[in-house]
């Protein structure tokens, strides 16, 4: 995998990995679709803005992991770096895209939801979790 495309898998990973948590609620309380949602864009401005840290603190342990290690591929040691490394090398586009991602659809069943996001003209889903700090994004996109 040369570096462009090893960038824009790790983008597409960091980016929309359900991608999320800066403001989930309490587990169990309030309306979950708007606490989803705001997890979800909270992540997404974490991101754009080169915030490495609150972008991973929005993530489940495996999905931080799992950006971590596909971080590696471009030279980054934990999730933090991966984030910022990504957007580094992705410049002015990648932060373009970031800033655009937008929530179209939030289903919540219990513990779980689903997210649809629309980026660059294509819809992903992607999978968050209910844990005991809130709202976490807990898988990588599904097209």
């Amino acid at each position: 995998m040369n570096l462009n495309k090893g960038v824009i898998f790790c983008w597409a990973l960091v980016v929309l990995a359900g991608g999320f948590m800066l403001f989930g609620p309490t587990p169990g309380g309030g309306n979950q679709d708007t606490a989803v949602k705001a997890t979800v864009d909270g992540y997404v401005r974490a991101f754009a803005a080169g915030n490495g840290n609150a972008a991973c603190d929005s993530l489940t342990d495996s999905a931080r992991e799992a950006v971590a290690a596909m971080g590696k591929k471009i030279g980054a040691t934990d999730c933090p770096s991966a984030m910022v490394k990504t957007r580094q090398i992705g410049g002015k586009q990648v932060r373009s895209i970031a800033q655009k991602i937008r929530v179209r659809k939030v289903d919540v069943d219990g513990g779980r939801a689903k997210v649809t996001l629309r980026a660059a003209g294509q819809d992903s889903v992607a999978e968050l979790e209910r844990t005991e700090k809130g709202w976490k994004i807990s898988s990588l996109p599904k097209a």
